[in-house]
């Protein structure tokens, strides 16, 4: 088992017109270095996750919940897993998930009827209100596919 010895002391750092006490550490090994780092993040409130797209490690900070990290893709003109995570983890779910499927096409069809004023913006909230709890309850199995499918096309 490697023994992971770090010298802690603390210095004065002088400035200007005030003094700091700063930390200075002497490591014996990488594995030191490393451990001591970790902690200091996580004193810091960062978190260390896995991406969810690339699978590559990166700091979350305090206030942030993401399950992809902020890297460019290579070949992708600046996107970032980020940006292209969330719609995959979407489309996914669209994909395998007959209710979600369902709930998609008609939200774009009465999206597509408010975007040509066929409806107003106050009917269209209340119908994507109405929708949501639909597909919560077939999600839930509290009501059939088959009735969920005929209510929401309404």
């Amino acid at each position: 088992m490697e023994v992971l010895l770090t010298l802690i002391t603390f210095e004065v750092l002088k400035k200007r017109k005030t003094s700091e006490l700063c930390q200075h550490y002497t490591f014996t090994t990488l594995g030191g270095y490393l451990y001591i780092e970790l902690f200091k993040r996580l004193e810091s409130h960062y978190l260390p996750k896995k991406c969810g797209y690339c699978g590559k490690y990166f700091l979350l900070t305090v206030g942030l919940f993401s399950d992809y990290c902020t890297r460019e893709i290579e070949g992708m003109d600046g996107r970032t897993c980020r940006d292209i995570g969330h719609r995959k983890k979407y489309a996914d779910k669209i994909k395998n998930n007959p209710c979600w499927n369902v709930y998609s096409k008609a939200y774009k069809q009465h999206y597509a009827r408010y975007m040509k004023k066929k409806m107003t913006q106050a009917d269209f909230a209340e119908w994507a209100d109405y929708a949501l709890e639909l597909r919560t309850k077939a999600e839930n199995e509290e009501i059939e596919f088959d009735v969920y499918v005929e209510k929401i096309r309404k």
